[in-house]
């Protein structure tokens, strides 16, 4: 196999963008741009790995940091609005994550000395979304044509017990709805990637608390009010709304007279859980996730209706439901301490192995 660096994911990656093959580029103007930032950082690279081979050096010690982080930043933020228009083209709240980002990084500025490896995170997610792009691409091929996105084919499953002509629309349904998740996959993944780790500083603020009280326990001084924060009887609404998207499957069930084909949304309610028991924990993989439903507005595209709901999805319904919760499932399913992996075929997957 061979060896991944940051020089040969950036090449790969300039060569799709030049051939088209990013789906969300579509724009010659957003292409020229992306690639133009990409010139920039493969110049700092190599520029770098020319000095490694006159002194041996390592190449981290060589790199300009602080224009790696500069173009590099530039690149998220403009692969990530590409990303959100192609899912909506009226997507709003980009600003806002952007700004929240510069806040992110300069609280990120405390915390290097809490961990001994502690890591800037927004290049950290850009490396991991050129990661997934080789993995997907390169070497996991026949997974990126046929993805698991989470609809299920009741009717499918229990074929004997249905007409054929029913069998014949469920499967013409399943269908056109993977055809047109498949249409949004590079955007999806985009979005996964570079947000997956948005609300890492926020869960370390109780480490920032333990070296806190560290020291005040020398000084005996017992009254150290912890930095923390707790969700107000305000968030419920919308934080009872965000677990139910992210645990929610889409099936495709026929009708009570079995014979017309339905699109239902179901809590699972095990994901449910678990996703309580992260939230409860604020671990940081479902804090991102929550980041950006809660300041993107394409999240306001989404159906969630209760189990006594008299009427289905529609198609355009169900194709918003699943692009949306497998965007925030995967990204709180990262940092999962009940996550497992028994099969590769979802881009959840890929997220975990980037």
């Amino acid at each position: 196999m061979e060896k991944i660096t940051v020089y040969g994911l950036l090449k790969k990656f300039e060569a799709w963008v030049k051939k088209g093959e990013i789906q969300f580029l579509k724009k010659e103007e957003d292409r020229k741009e992306v690639l133009d930032l990409l010139k920039e950082l493969l110049s700092i690279f190599s520029e770098a790995a020319t000095e490694q081979k006159k002194g041996g050096k390592d190449l981290s010690d060589l790199l300009n940091w602080y224009d790696v982080h500069k173009k590099g930043r530039s690149l998220w933020e403009k692969l990530l609005s590409c990303a959100l228009h192609d899912i909506d083209a009226e997507s709003k709240g980009h600003s806002r994550l952007f700004k929240y980002l510069d806040a992110a990084a300069n609280f990120e500025d405390l915390l290097y000395g809490l961990e001994p490896y502690y890591r800037d995170h927004t290049l950290h997610c850009l490396w991991v979304y050129f990661i997934g792009e080789h993995l997907l691409r390169d070497l996991l091929s026949g997974i990126h044509k046929d993805l698991n996105w989470y609809l299920y084919n009741s009717i499918e499953d229990d074929k004997s017990a249905y007409s054929k002509m029913l069998l014949e629309n469920a499967r013409k349904k399943e269908k056109a709805i993977c055809k047109e998740v498949n249409e949004k996959k590079d955007a999806i993944w985009c979005i996964m990637a570079l947000c997956h780790d948005l609300g890492y500083s926020l869960s370390k603020l109780e480490k920032l608390n333990e070296k806190v009280k560290d020291v005040l326990k020398f000084v005996d001084l017992s009254d150290f009010r912890h930095i923390g924060y707790s969700l107000d009887i305000e968030h419920q609404y919308h934080v009872s709304q965000f677990l139910e998207l992210m645990a929610m499957e889409v099936w495709i069930v026929p009708s009570e007279d079995n014979k017309e084909v339905e699109i239902q949304g179901y809590r699972d309610d095990s994901t449910y859980w678990r996703l309580c028991q992260s939230f409860e924990k604020k671990e940081h993989g479902i804090l991102s996730a929550y980041l950006i439903y809660k300041n993107l507005s394409i999240f306001a595209d989404a159906w969630v209706r209760g189990p006594a709901a008299k009427w289905g999805l529609e198609d355009g319904e169900a194709i918003d439901n699943i692009m949306r919760g497998d965007i925030l499932y995967a990204i709180a399913l990262h940092e999962f301490e009940f996550a497992y992996l028994s099969q590769l075929s979802s881009i959840s997957d890929i997220l975990m192995i980037a």
